[in-house]
């Protein structure tokens, strides 16, 4: 995450001291130092098994789950609704293909908030992600009462290796225990900004994929020089 996507994080987690936190895609851990230390409890989800053995001993109040966010998901919602529990913040920065992000959206969905729950979408810059975000059954539920996608906005990373893609920002949803009413819509105030920007990145993607290509091929071909 960029400085300011951390602060974003930082500055709700210690406004809402949740009871209950759920983090969708762990990796090595950054983010979850600061849910563990802000939340009473946190459920960890990643589908690498090396996770638990690689944060072993750093966070005691962490579950890990490990597998598909696809599979493990929708039974920890089922427990936590079951169990009337009071979870307030879930971060979702697992899968970022199209589907893979809307089908963690969708599984959240299902919970019924008993306090206000704030969703954290990460890379909502990201075309791929932001497809998945807006195609969400966010109407579906009717505790939803806002979702913005650029609660904090992305940028062109300038990484080398992700250079000319749009990458970050963090999309926030809002739910509540009392139904909406009145107009619902999901907003973005930088749409204007990634139409702009995604040829850049689409044409960023299509090099690397040309380079990707041009690299097996060389390779290939000096397997086959090799072994004759």
């Amino acid at each position: 995450m960029s400085p300011a996507e951390q602060i974003g994080v930082i500055y709700l987690l210690e406004r809402l001291k949740p009871r209950v936190s759920i983090e969708i895609g762990t990796r090595y851990g950054g983010s979850l130092q600061v849910l563990a230390k802000l939340s009473e409890k946190v459920y960890s989800l990643d589908l690498d098994p090396d996770v638990p053995r690689r944060l072993a001993g750093k966070f005691a109040n962490v579950e890990y789950i490990t597998g598909s966010s696809r599979t493990t998901l929708p039974p920890l919602v089922e427990q936590l609704q079951k169990a009337n529990e009071p979870v307030s913040f879930v971060l979702i920065d697992g899968d970022h293909s199209a589907e893979g992000v809307r089908c963690d959206i969708d599984s959240i969905l299902q919970f019924r908030p008993v306090t206000p729950l704030f969703i954290i979408m990460h890379d909502s810059y990201n075309p791929e992600c932001r497809k998945g975000i807006t195609s969400a059954n966010w109407a579906g539920n009717p505790y939803v009462h806002s979702v913005e996608l650029d609660f904090i906005s992305g940028c062109l990373n300038p990484a080398r290796a992700w250079r000319g893609e749009l990458w970050g920002g963090l999309g926030l949803a809002v739910l509540l225990p009392e139904k909406r009413s009145g107009r619902f819509e999901v907003t973005g105030r930088g749409n204007l900004t990634v139409q702009t920007l995604r040829p850049l990145h689409n044409a960023r993607l299509l090099l690397k994929q040309a380079h990707g290509f041009l690299a097996h091929r060389w390779n290939k071909k000096s397997s086959r020089e090799t072994s004759s």
